[in-house]
This record gives C-alpha cells, sequence and structure tokens, in this order.
C-alpha cells in the first residue's frame, strides 16, 4: 500500500503579518494532484489542519474543498482513504463536527475514547490498521484516560498485581490515577492500544493476511528539533514525550505531527533486549507490553509478542515554513517543506529484513523493528512560498545584499552602536519583502564612559540624570536637539506631579 504521510497544515495563519492562504491553497493543490497522479492509497494527516480552536468561514471552506477533492479520488477503483486527527491548535470537537455526516472513506478521529479502536483497510492481501490519537492535553482529557484504563483493568482477575505503565497508578480502593504529564498520557494511551494491536495481529496471522500497524500522534517527542514557530505545550515545565515509552509497543510507523521540522526521531531499542539467552534474543517488555500479553494469555488471543516491533518514527513537518528558523541554505522556493511516502512491505520475513527505505530511515536494532514498511522518499511541497532569508550585519552591509534576496521574504537583522534614524525606512527601500526588522545593540558595558549608578549619585539636578542616560546607552553626549526633547519631557513630567 503507498500512504502519504502530512501534519501542521495550519489552514489560517499568518506569518509576519502576511496572510498564508494563498500559499497553503497552492500547497493543498499541489497535494492533491500528487495523491491523484502516484495512486497514493491512504492520506494521513497527523494534526494542526487548523491553526486556531475556531477557524474562519474562509478557513473552513478551504478545508472542506479540499477533503472533497481528495475523497472523490480513487486508486484501482478503490477511494482513497483519510484519516486526520486535531493537534493542539485545533478543537477536537470542531474538527469532528457532524463526523457521522463524513463519507466512509473519510476518518475524522477527533474522540479520545476512539484511540483504541483502529482505522481497518484492506487491500487485497494486506491489512493497514491506523490508531489515530488526537492531541492528549493533559488537562482537557486526563480525566477521560483513567476511565479508560479504569474500564481496561476490571477485566484482570488479579488488579492489585497489575504492571503498571509509566505515571499510572492504582490506589488502595482500585481507582485509577494518571499524572498530569505528557509522558503519562501517551504511556497510558499506548497500554489502551497494545491489547488491540495484538489482537489486530492474531486475526490477520489466522487469515494469512500480512498486516502494518500506524499510530498517529501529535507530541513532542524527545530527541527531535524544534522550529520557532510551534506552540509550547509545557507542562510542569516538560512538553515533551520520553521516546523509549515506543520501544516495543508493536507499531511499525509512528506519523508524528507538531514539530515543523521533517526529521526522523531516534528509539533505540538496543538497551531492551535480553542477550543471556544464547540462541536467540528476546525483548524485554516494558509495563504496557507486559500488561497486553497478560491480557492475551488470560483471553485467549494467540497473540505472538514477537510482533510487539519498535516503530520508525517520523515528522513529516508543516507545508509551509512559518518561522525563519525554518529557512535553508542556499535558500530555495518553498523552504524545503516536504511530507513522508510510505510503502507497506507485504510477507517480508521479519528475522531476517532490514527497516530501511530509500531515503535511509532505520530502526536501530533490526532484530526488534519493523520490517513491514518503508520510508520510500520525502517528497519535496510545491507551494509557491517564497524562499527565507535572514540578512544580517552593519546597515549598510544589509543594504547591499538587497538585490540578490529580491524575491525573498527576508529577516533582516542590523547591528548598530546608537539607535539609527530612518533605518526602518531604508530597509523597506531596498527590500521589497522585509517582513522581520531587528536592531541589535554591538557597545558592551565596558565600552560605556563612566558606570552609571556613580553618574546618578553625583548628579545635582534631574536634567544630568537624562544626561548620563544618553551617555550610559550611547557612548556619547546629548547633541542639543537631543537634551531640548529630554528636558521638555522632563517639564511635562514635572508639571503632572511625577518626579525621577
Amino acid at each position: 500500500m503507498k500512504i502519504l504521510h502530512t501534519s501542521d497544515w495550519h489552514i489560517g495563519r499568518r506569518f509576519k503579518g502576511v496572510d498564508m492562504q494563498e500559499w497553503q491553497q497552492h500547497a493543498l493543490d499541489w497535494l492533491i494532484s500528487y495523491i491523484e497522479q502516484e495512486h497514493i492509497q491512504l492520506l494521513l494527516v497527523s494534526g494542526d489542519v487548523y491553526d486556531v480552536p475556531r477557524p474562519s468561514a474562509q478557513s473552513v471552506q478551504l478545508l472542506s474543498n479540499v477533503l472533497n477533492r481528495i475523497t472523490q479520488l480513487t486508486v484501482d477503483g478503490r477511494p482513497v482513504e483519510v484519516v486526520i486527527t486535531p493537534g493542539n491548535h485545533d478543537s477536537a470537537l470542531r474538527l469532528g463536527f457532524a463526523d457521522q455526516a463524513f463519507v466512509s472513506q473519510l476518518h475524522m478521529r477527533w474522540n479520545v475514547r476512539d484511540i483504541a479502536k483502529p482505522v481497518i483497510i484492506e487491500r487485497d492481501h494486506e491489512i493497514t490498521a491506523v490508531y489515530a490519537l488526537p492531541y492528549l492535553d493533559p488537562d482537557a482529557y486526563r480525566a477521560d484516560i483513567a476511565s479508560l484504563i479504569q474500564e481496561y483493568i476490571q477485566q484482570f482477575d488479579d488488579i492489585q498485581d497489575l504492571p503498571m505503565p509509566y505515571g499510572v497508578q492504582i490506589d488502595d480502593e482500585t481507582v485509577v490515577h494518571v499524572d498530569r504529564s505528557h509522558d503519562a498520557m501517551m504511556s497510558a494511551a499506548l497500554t489502551l492500544m497494545m491489547p488491540s494491536i495484538l489482537e489486530q495481529r492474531a486475526k490477520a496471522e489466522r487469515i494469512g493476511k500480512a498486516i502494518t500497524v500506524i499510530v498517529m500522534a501529535h507530541a513532542f517527542v524527545r530527541g527531535a528539533l524544534p522550529a520557532d514557530s510551534e506552540r509550547n505545550i509545557a507542562i510542569g515545565g516538560v512538553q515533551s514525550v520520553a521516546s523509549d515509552l515506543f520501544i516495543g509497543s508493536g507499531i511499525d510507523y509512528l506519523a508524528l505531527g507538531h514539530l515543523h521540522r521533517a526529521q526522523q526521531v531516534r528509539i533505540d531499542s538496543a538497551d531492551i533486549t535480553d542477550s543471556s539467552n544464547t540462541d536467540t534474543q528476546h525483548v524485554v517488555l516494558l509495563p504496557q507490553a507486559k500488561l497486553a500479553k497478560q491480557w492475551s494469555e488470560q483471553y485467549g488471543v494467540k497473540a505472538n509478542i514477537d510482533s510487539l516491533v519498535t516503530p520508525i518514527a517520523r515528522y513529516s513537518g508543516s507545508l509551509l515554513a512559518y518561522s525563519f528558523s525554518e529557512r535553508v541554505i542556499p535558500a530555495r522556493e518553498g523552504n524545503n517543506k516536504s511530507v513522508v511516502i510510505l510503502n507497506t512491505e507485504s510477507g517480508v520475513d521479519a528475522a531476517n529484513a532490514k527497516s530501511k527505505g530509500k531515503h535511509g530511515d532505520t530502526c536501530y536494532q533490526s532484530e526488534v523493528c519493523s520490517p513491514r514498511i518503508v520510508v520510500d522518499h520525502l517528497e519535496p511541497v510545491q507551494s509557491g512560498q517564497p524562499a527565507l532569508s535572514i540578512v544580517e550585519g552593519k546597515l549598510q552591509d544589509v543594504l547591499n545584499e538587497a538585490e540578490q534576496h529580491s524575491e525573498h521574504w527576508v529577516s533582516a537583522r542590523v547591528h548598530v552602536d546608537e539607535y539609527p534614524r530612518g533605518l526602518y525606512e531604508q530597509l523597506d527601500h531596498y527590500y521589497q519583502y522585509v517582513l522581520e526588522k531587528t536592531i541589535i545593540y554591538d557597545r558592551t558595558a565596558s565600552s560605556r564612559s563612566a558606570p552609571r549608578l556613580t553618574a546618578e549619585r553625583d548628579a545635582t539636578q534631574d536634567s544630568d540624570i537624562l544626561d548620563s542616560f544618553v551617555q550610559d546607552m550611547l557612548g556619547r553626549k546629548a547633541t542639543v536637539q537631543e537634551r531640548d526633547v529630554l528636558h521638555r519631557a522632563l517639564e511635562r513630567a514635572l508639571a503632572q506631579g511625577g518626579a525621577l
């Protein structure tokens, strides 16, 4: 099966005052054409479709048109399947409004209570099971997750001796509590999904079909590199999720959203194998996997624990650049944004195959990593968004570079010794698209002619303090015009009852 993974469309977003809808429309038009031309069978959108919880009518109309066009496409006589989850910018409830009215191939998975219910897609001899997690805000969904864990553990004969995953506790009255952290929420979500993953794998094995398990998540996984354009989601000072929570999770591919840079996340499983057995290596199960194994044994689900592989994990990145930290060197149109193209590998020998795609994505311990899916390549997004550039230096140096950045969106960072008059006007005259203007003062405290506290101590009148302020900040005496402005401001302040 051919799969496209994308995220972070941020429909309705502005960048440094520029309405981005024109370039969002270009990017989405290209996406639809690519899906049609390359016969993509499954589209995954891992959160932040909209930029705000209450999108404008214009943004809603844009998304509606895009989804309508995609869901009308077919590959080999079957419709393209689309799975979408909300992120930290979206409103899960609004994104899922009237979801029962959607066409059957559009799966808007917004309800946290459905996280253990996969979207099942069958194509001939293979099955793809997609578990779609909405953004798991601890403040919004901790009670729901605790309730689901409570329902899950009631199936066991002896609750008190159950292995509990990270951040989940059972009190003396057998009531479940989930910590207020991203680690605890993700750990609990994986705990809820794993019995279903084992069951789906056992079903596929019984009917002789290959199965690929994909989890979509909107989270900041530790080890990944953020940009300047993501919203902070810190809880208790921590905004990230430990990558080792996914070790031996039974997931083949982790389709991540939230971070705007396209990148693979390292999930190193090197420390979870038991080398005491010289014949073969066995995965040392994490608590959530031990719980799922115990559940499968109690209910007679003949699940192969060796199927608890470690996933390839990747951020697709945003369709457009939303900060100058996302620029590329050399600068180029579209700013090197991309989508991830995946292929499932039916019937691959799990014991011998290397889970490595053309793009070079690999698991870090091949004995327990998935051979069922490969990253074929990253496809550049054709959005037409102008290249982003940062031009930094003294004013004249910055102005001299204007011609080579004439078509770029520019962040101008000008180094000065004192505030330059007319700087903004000069930048606007030389540059067509200077979206950000930053003044950087190069003078240091050691270059000032007199310590400020000494000047204030020796001052005999208010005007002396103002003069020392100019000397301290600019390294020179105030001009006649500057003294006149300062003295008139002082007189107005004193007239209104103020004092220095």
